[in-house]
């Protein structure tokens, strides 16, 4: 139970941190607040509970430790920048799903 504690803390702590880093990049971008980001972040955390438990497992070295901190930062962040994009593809008038954004210059030079 101690150890479920520990890892909703890492998780609070770190999606707090993302969510500051990529609404000061996507300001401008999106709607809404970094409580939004958080909330999302939140979410896919809870769909990755089992993976994040193992990557914050106590029982392991310091230095394990930190790598599972360290990738769960990355992940975390990938997965809020995921959410940012779709959310600025939404206000530019983009499909939700369109990954990436090309104006007609890219296209006519990247298609033959």
């Amino acid at each position: 139970m101690d150890s479920e504690v520990k890892v909703d803390e890492a998780i609070a702590t770190i999606s707090s941190i993302v969510a500051i880093r990529l609404y000061n990049r996507y300001r401008n971008l999106i709607i809404g607040d970094n409580n939004d980001i958080r909330q999302e972040l939140w979410i896919w955390a809870q769909k990755k509970r089992a993976k994040i438990t193992e990557w914050l497992d106590p029982s392991q070295e310091e230095h394990d430790y930190q790598r599972g901190m360290h990738a769960l930062e990355k992940s975390m962040y990938r997965a809020g920048d995921r959410y940012c994009r779709t959310q600025k593809a939404t206000r530019s008038g983009y499909a939700t799903r369109d990954e990436v954004f090309y104006n007609r210059n890219v296209l006519e030079v990247i298609l033959p």
